[in-house]
């Protein structure tokens, strides 16, 4: 479902016209910040098999600081994996990585441990590697990440959009404060039922994604 469909869904839910783009009047843009309020609620509340990607970090030799680009300041890794040598990298906090650094004979060689460093000027995740690389190496980071909002009328939603639309609309009927006899606790108790139910579904195909990733 687009982001203009999801909007008319509402609409016609509140009674109100369809438009011909998100931004064209007050309502259906009120509308459309609900759906990203709705979007953002279901992304955080399960590992949707739909927002999981592959990053990959190509090393250069002696560099071992590294931003996942696009990654944003909170995705989920789910597991880290050196590519080249086919070997797993595990994380280690910050202070475990800074006492080997400040160490002084440093360790070169296929990177083993990864530690977040804080985010980049452009709000991406840093990871720090080590041992320090001796060379090439492609790093798989997989993750979970939240789609950026909305702002397209052709924007696809890629968590459950039925799920959305229900939250969406409980939010607007709460704005609003009627909807011909509908109430936001019946509509906000819809939205969390069909959010359980959604979840269960990607929870039992998420076996056989286990390892299917789309890369970035």
């Amino acid at each position: 479902m687009t982001y203009l469909e999801a909007v008319n869904s509402v609409l016609r839910k509140l009674r109100e016209d369809a438009v011909a783009t998100v931004s064209e009047n007050v309502i259906s843009q009120l509308v459309g910040d609900f759906i990203n309020v709705t979007k953002k609620e279901v992304e955080d509340s399960w590992k949707w098999n739909a927002l999981r990607y592959t990053t990959i970090v190509t090393t250069s030799s002696g560099v071992f600081r590294y931003i996942l680009t696009g990654s944003g300041d909170s995705p989920l890794i789910q597991d880290v994996w050196n590519d080249t040598d086919n070997s797993r990298v595990r994380k280690t906090s910050m202070s475990h990585l800074n006492s080997l650094f400040i160490d002084s004979s440093v360790q070169t060689g296929a990177p083993s441990l990864y530690g977040i460093n804080g985010v980049s000027t452009d709000g991406d995740l840093q990871i720090d590697l080590y041992p320090k690389p001796d060379g090439v190496y492609s790093i798989d980071f997989n993750m979970v990440l939240s789609q950026a909002d909305l702002s397209a009328d052709s924007d696809i939603i890629l968590v459950p959009s039925r799920v959305v639309e229900l939250g969406a609309w409980a939010l607007a009927v709460s704005e609003r404060g009627e909807d011909g006899g509908a109430s936001y606790n019946e509509l906000d108790a819809k939205y969390k039922n069909a959010l359980s139910d959604a979840i269960s579904i990607d929870a039992a195909n998420q076996h056989s994604s286990e390892t299917t990733w789309c890369v970035n």
